[in-house]
Protein backbone atom coordinates (compact mmCIF):
# COMPACT_ATOMS: atom_id res chain seq x y z
CA UNK A 1 0.00 0.00 0.00
CA UNK A 2 1.19 3.27 -0.69
CA UNK A 3 2.22 5.43 2.13
CA UNK A 4 5.10 7.86 1.25
CA UNK A 5 4.04 11.38 2.19
CA UNK A 6 6.19 12.92 -0.85
CA UNK A 7 3.30 11.46 -3.18
CA UNK A 8 0.21 13.69 -1.49
CA UNK A 9 -1.61 14.79 -4.48
CA UNK A 10 -4.84 12.36 -5.32
CA UNK A 11 -6.80 12.63 -8.73
CA UNK A 12 -9.53 15.47 -6.68
CA UNK A 13 -6.68 17.28 -5.99
CA UNK A 14 -5.17 17.33 -9.43
CA UNK A 15 -8.55 17.92 -10.79
CA UNK A 16 -9.06 21.27 -8.44
CA UNK A 17 -5.79 22.39 -9.97
CA UNK A 18 -6.93 21.66 -13.55
CA UNK A 19 -10.49 23.54 -12.63
CA UNK A 20 -8.40 26.37 -11.21
CA UNK A 21 -5.86 26.86 -14.24
CA UNK A 22 -8.31 26.59 -16.59
CA UNK A 23 -10.23 29.33 -15.23
CA UNK A 24 -7.14 31.44 -15.54
CA UNK A 25 -6.67 30.67 -19.08
CA UNK A 26 -10.53 31.56 -19.90
CA UNK A 27 -10.12 35.18 -17.66
CA UNK A 28 -6.65 35.61 -19.78
CA UNK A 29 -8.94 34.94 -23.04
CA UNK A 30 -11.69 37.48 -21.83
CA UNK A 31 -8.56 40.41 -20.52
CA UNK A 32 -7.27 39.86 -24.13
CA UNK A 33 -10.56 40.28 -25.96
CA UNK A 34 -11.42 44.05 -24.11
CA UNK A 35 -7.75 45.15 -23.50
CA UNK A 36 -5.11 45.94 -26.26
CA UNK A 37 -1.31 45.21 -26.55
CA UNK A 38 0.57 47.59 -24.03
CA UNK A 39 -1.69 47.52 -21.21
CA UNK A 40 -0.97 46.23 -17.77
CA UNK A 41 -4.78 43.88 -17.90
CA UNK A 42 -3.05 42.47 -21.12
CA UNK A 43 0.31 41.42 -19.65
CA UNK A 44 -1.58 40.09 -16.75
CA UNK A 45 -4.03 38.17 -19.73
CA UNK A 46 -0.93 36.75 -21.30
CA UNK A 47 0.63 35.19 -18.26
CA UNK A 48 -2.94 33.89 -17.36
CA UNK A 49 -2.73 32.10 -20.66
CA UNK A 50 0.40 30.43 -20.16
CA UNK A 51 -0.73 29.33 -16.27
CA UNK A 52 -3.83 27.99 -18.43
CA UNK A 53 -2.06 25.44 -20.81
CA UNK A 54 -0.96 23.39 -17.31
CA UNK A 55 -5.02 22.45 -17.24
CA UNK A 56 -5.36 20.11 -20.60
CA UNK A 57 -2.39 17.82 -19.83
CA UNK A 58 -3.88 17.39 -16.28
CA UNK A 59 -7.60 16.57 -17.85
CA UNK A 60 -5.75 14.43 -20.11
CA UNK A 61 -4.20 12.38 -17.00
CA UNK A 62 -7.51 12.47 -15.44
CA UNK A 63 -9.21 10.78 -18.49
CA UNK A 64 -6.54 8.07 -18.83
CA UNK A 65 -6.52 7.64 -15.12
CA UNK A 66 -10.65 6.99 -15.21
CA UNK A 67 -10.62 5.04 -18.23
CA UNK A 68 -8.45 3.19 -16.42
CA UNK A 69 -10.28 2.49 -12.83
CA UNK A 70 -13.93 2.81 -14.07
CA UNK A 71 -15.72 0.06 -13.15
CA UNK A 72 -18.19 0.61 -16.27
CA UNK A 73 -16.57 2.56 -19.14
CA UNK A 74 -19.88 2.91 -21.15
CA UNK A 75 -21.15 5.62 -18.45
CA UNK A 76 -17.77 7.41 -18.18
CA UNK A 77 -18.13 7.90 -21.70
CA UNK A 78 -21.53 8.93 -21.50
CA UNK A 79 -21.33 11.68 -18.85
CA UNK A 80 -17.97 13.00 -21.53
CA UNK A 81 -20.57 13.02 -24.36
CA UNK A 82 -23.44 14.65 -22.90
CA UNK A 83 -20.94 17.32 -21.87
CA UNK A 84 -19.66 17.56 -24.70
CA UNK A 85 -22.87 17.82 -26.68
CA UNK A 86 -24.22 20.31 -24.14
CA UNK A 87 -21.76 22.99 -24.42
CA UNK A 88 -22.13 22.18 -28.65
CA UNK A 89 -25.42 23.22 -28.30
CA UNK A 90 -25.24 26.49 -25.86
CA UNK A 91 -22.13 27.49 -28.20
CA UNK A 92 -24.35 26.86 -31.39
CA UNK A 93 -27.14 28.92 -30.20
CA UNK A 94 -24.83 31.87 -29.10
CA UNK A 95 -23.00 32.11 -32.46
CA UNK A 96 -26.04 31.72 -34.72
CA UNK A 97 -28.71 32.42 -32.64
CA UNK A 98 -27.36 35.47 -30.69
CA UNK A 99 -24.57 36.01 -33.65
CA UNK A 100 -21.86 36.05 -31.47
CA UNK A 101 -18.99 35.38 -33.80
CA UNK A 102 -15.82 35.32 -31.01
CA UNK A 103 -17.54 32.17 -30.03
CA UNK A 104 -17.34 30.79 -33.60
CA UNK A 105 -13.41 30.41 -32.70
CA UNK A 106 -13.77 29.34 -29.24
CA UNK A 107 -12.86 25.31 -28.86
CA UNK A 108 -15.04 23.08 -27.19
CA UNK A 109 -11.85 20.84 -24.95
CA UNK A 110 -14.74 17.85 -24.28
CA UNK A 111 -14.82 17.38 -27.84
CA UNK A 112 -10.69 16.32 -28.05
CA UNK A 113 -11.57 14.71 -24.53
CA UNK A 114 -14.64 12.31 -26.01
CA UNK A 115 -12.32 11.45 -28.85
CA UNK A 116 -9.05 10.56 -27.10
CA UNK A 117 -11.62 8.67 -24.59
CA UNK A 118 -12.95 6.68 -27.48
CA UNK A 119 -9.15 5.85 -28.71
CA UNK A 120 -8.84 4.39 -24.82
CA UNK A 121 -11.88 2.76 -25.01
CA UNK A 122 -11.21 0.79 -28.12
CA UNK A 123 -7.40 -0.29 -26.97
CA UNK A 124 -8.94 -1.53 -23.46
CA UNK A 125 -11.01 -4.33 -25.80
CA UNK A 126 -9.77 -7.73 -26.56
CA UNK A 127 -7.38 -8.93 -28.88
CA UNK A 128 -8.37 -7.65 -32.61
CA UNK A 129 -11.20 -4.85 -31.43
CA UNK A 130 -8.11 -3.03 -30.48
CA UNK A 131 -8.08 -1.72 -34.27
CA UNK A 132 -11.12 0.21 -33.50
CA UNK A 133 -9.27 2.43 -31.98
CA UNK A 134 -8.15 3.71 -35.63
CA UNK A 135 -11.13 5.71 -36.44
CA UNK A 136 -11.28 7.92 -33.68
CA UNK A 137 -7.52 8.05 -33.72
CA UNK A 138 -7.69 8.82 -37.43
CA UNK A 139 -10.18 11.44 -37.24
CA UNK A 140 -7.71 13.38 -34.52
CA UNK A 141 -4.74 12.97 -37.32
CA UNK A 142 -7.17 13.93 -40.01
CA UNK A 143 -8.12 17.71 -38.25
CA UNK A 144 -4.27 18.12 -36.92
CA UNK A 145 -3.77 17.59 -40.70
CA UNK A 146 -6.69 20.04 -41.83
CA UNK A 147 -4.87 22.53 -39.69
CA UNK A 148 -1.68 22.13 -40.55
CA UNK A 149 -2.85 22.86 -44.35
CA UNK A 150 -4.98 26.32 -43.19
CA UNK A 151 -1.75 27.47 -41.48
CA UNK A 152 0.75 26.88 -44.25
CA UNK A 153 -1.69 28.49 -47.13
CA UNK A 154 -3.27 31.14 -45.03
CA UNK A 155 -6.62 29.61 -45.85
CA UNK A 156 -9.76 28.35 -44.33
CA UNK A 157 -11.25 24.50 -44.89
CA UNK A 158 -14.54 24.84 -44.41
CA UNK A 159 -15.16 20.79 -43.71
CA UNK A 160 -16.16 21.51 -40.55
CA UNK A 161 -17.32 24.78 -38.34
CA UNK A 162 -13.88 25.25 -35.97
CA UNK A 163 -16.11 25.71 -32.50
CA UNK A 164 -17.07 21.71 -33.32
CA UNK A 165 -13.25 20.68 -34.21
CA UNK A 166 -10.88 18.78 -31.89
CA UNK A 167 -8.66 21.68 -31.22
CA UNK A 168 -5.84 19.69 -29.20
CA UNK A 169 -5.63 16.35 -31.59
CA UNK A 170 -2.26 14.84 -31.16
CA UNK A 171 -1.22 16.86 -28.85
CA UNK A 172 -3.96 15.67 -26.23
CA UNK A 173 -3.76 12.10 -28.01
CA UNK A 174 -0.29 11.30 -27.35
CA UNK A 175 -0.59 12.56 -23.94
CA UNK A 176 -3.74 10.35 -22.62
CA UNK A 177 -2.21 7.53 -24.21
CA UNK A 178 1.31 7.87 -22.68
CA UNK A 179 -0.76 8.48 -18.95
CA UNK A 180 -2.69 5.49 -20.16
CA UNK A 181 0.38 3.02 -20.51
CA UNK A 182 2.74 4.24 -18.20
CA UNK A 183 2.02 2.07 -15.59
CA UNK A 184 1.45 -1.03 -17.44
CA UNK A 185 4.69 0.19 -18.96
CA UNK A 186 6.21 0.84 -15.32
CA UNK A 187 5.31 -2.76 -14.27
CA UNK A 188 7.63 -4.39 -17.31
CA UNK A 189 10.25 -2.77 -16.71
CA UNK A 190 9.67 -3.49 -12.77
CA UNK A 191 9.21 -7.29 -13.68
CA UNK A 192 12.13 -9.06 -12.80
CA UNK A 193 12.57 -7.53 -9.86
CA UNK A 194 9.45 -7.36 -8.72
CA UNK A 195 9.97 -11.59 -9.34
CA UNK A 196 12.64 -11.68 -7.32
CA UNK A 197 10.84 -9.51 -4.54
CA UNK A 198 8.04 -12.44 -4.57
CA UNK A 199 5.49 -9.76 -5.90
CA UNK A 200 3.35 -9.59 -8.92
CA UNK A 201 3.24 -6.47 -10.93
CA UNK A 202 0.11 -5.32 -9.51
CA UNK A 203 1.09 -5.30 -6.14
CA UNK A 204 4.18 -3.09 -7.23
CA UNK A 205 1.86 -0.75 -8.78
CA UNK A 206 0.05 -0.21 -5.42
CA UNK A 207 4.07 0.42 -3.41
CA UNK A 208 5.04 4.23 -3.46
CA UNK A 209 7.72 2.99 -5.93
CA UNK A 210 5.47 1.42 -8.18
CA UNK A 211 3.40 4.80 -7.88
CA UNK A 212 6.27 6.77 -8.47
CA UNK A 213 7.68 5.10 -11.54
CA UNK A 214 4.32 5.21 -13.63
CA UNK A 215 4.21 8.75 -12.77
CA UNK A 216 7.76 9.22 -14.02
CA UNK A 217 6.96 6.83 -17.03
CA UNK A 218 3.79 8.98 -17.85
CA UNK A 219 5.94 12.48 -17.60
CA UNK A 220 8.32 11.11 -19.84
CA UNK A 221 5.63 10.16 -22.78
CA UNK A 222 4.08 13.72 -22.30
CA UNK A 223 7.52 15.28 -22.74
CA UNK A 224 8.13 13.60 -25.91
CA UNK A 225 4.98 14.55 -27.19
CA UNK A 226 5.36 17.71 -26.73
CA UNK A 227 9.05 17.98 -27.67
CA UNK A 228 8.58 16.13 -31.30
CA UNK A 229 5.36 18.34 -31.96
CA UNK A 230 7.50 21.69 -30.93
CA UNK A 231 10.20 20.13 -32.78
CA UNK A 232 7.77 19.40 -36.22
CA UNK A 233 6.58 22.97 -35.71
CA UNK A 234 9.81 24.73 -36.02
CA UNK A 235 11.03 21.85 -39.01
CA UNK A 236 7.68 22.62 -41.18
CA UNK A 237 7.25 26.07 -39.61
CA UNK A 238 4.90 27.06 -42.23
CA UNK A 239 2.17 23.74 -41.79
CA UNK A 240 2.32 24.07 -37.85
CA UNK A 241 2.29 27.51 -36.02
CA UNK A 242 5.58 27.24 -34.07
CA UNK A 243 4.35 30.22 -31.82
CA UNK A 244 1.52 28.33 -30.90
CA UNK A 245 3.65 24.94 -30.42
CA UNK A 246 5.54 27.10 -28.37
CA UNK A 247 3.21 28.87 -26.37
CA UNK A 248 1.21 25.16 -25.36
CA UNK A 249 5.16 23.92 -24.49
CA UNK A 250 4.07 25.24 -21.36
CA UNK A 251 2.11 22.62 -20.19
CA UNK A 252 5.23 20.81 -19.73
CA UNK A 253 4.83 22.59 -16.44
CA UNK A 254 2.01 19.89 -15.63
CA UNK A 255 4.76 17.38 -14.98
CA UNK A 256 5.25 19.19 -11.56
CA UNK A 257 2.03 18.26 -9.63
CA UNK A 258 1.46 15.16 -11.31
CA UNK A 259 5.01 13.54 -10.34
CA UNK A 260 3.66 13.60 -6.26
CA UNK A 261 0.22 12.02 -7.67
CA UNK A 262 -0.35 9.14 -5.32
CA UNK A 263 -3.04 7.29 -6.88
CA UNK A 264 -5.51 7.92 -4.96
CA UNK A 265 -8.89 8.95 -5.58
CA UNK A 266 -9.38 11.60 -2.80
CA UNK A 267 -12.73 12.96 -2.69
CA UNK A 268 -15.22 11.31 -4.44
CA UNK A 269 -18.76 10.29 -4.79
CA UNK A 270 -21.86 11.78 -6.86
CA UNK A 271 -21.52 15.58 -5.52
CA UNK A 272 -18.12 15.82 -6.43
CA UNK A 273 -18.41 14.44 -9.66
CA UNK A 274 -21.64 16.59 -10.49
CA UNK A 275 -20.11 19.98 -9.15
CA UNK A 276 -16.64 18.79 -11.68
CA UNK A 277 -18.07 18.55 -14.68
CA UNK A 278 -20.97 21.32 -13.84
CA UNK A 279 -18.12 24.01 -12.97
CA UNK A 280 -17.01 23.88 -16.76
CA UNK A 281 -20.39 25.46 -18.36
CA UNK A 282 -21.32 27.15 -14.88
CA UNK A 283 -17.87 29.31 -14.85
CA UNK A 284 -18.12 30.22 -18.61
CA UNK A 285 -22.01 31.92 -17.88
CA UNK A 286 -20.26 33.70 -15.18
CA UNK A 287 -17.42 35.19 -16.80
CA UNK A 288 -19.46 35.63 -19.70
CA UNK A 289 -21.87 37.85 -17.61
CA UNK A 290 -18.93 39.88 -16.02
CA UNK A 291 -16.90 40.65 -18.72
CA UNK A 292 -19.75 41.54 -20.94
CA UNK A 293 -21.16 43.88 -18.45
Amino acid sequence: MNEDKTLFLSSFLIRLLALLTMTLDHIGIFLLLKNGEGTLAYEVASVFRVIGRIAFPLFAFLLAEGMRHTSNKNKYMLRLSIMMALIMVAQTIMVYGANNTLLANASNPFIDLVFVALVLYCLSLPKAKKLFALFPGAILVFAFTVGCIETSRDITITWWPFMYRPNESLLGLGAAIGFFYAPSVAAKFAHKFNQQAGISDELFLETSYGRRSANVVGCLFYFITVMALWGFSYINYRAFDPISMSIKSWGLLAIIPLIFYNGQKGISGLPAKIASYAYYPVHLIILYLIFGL
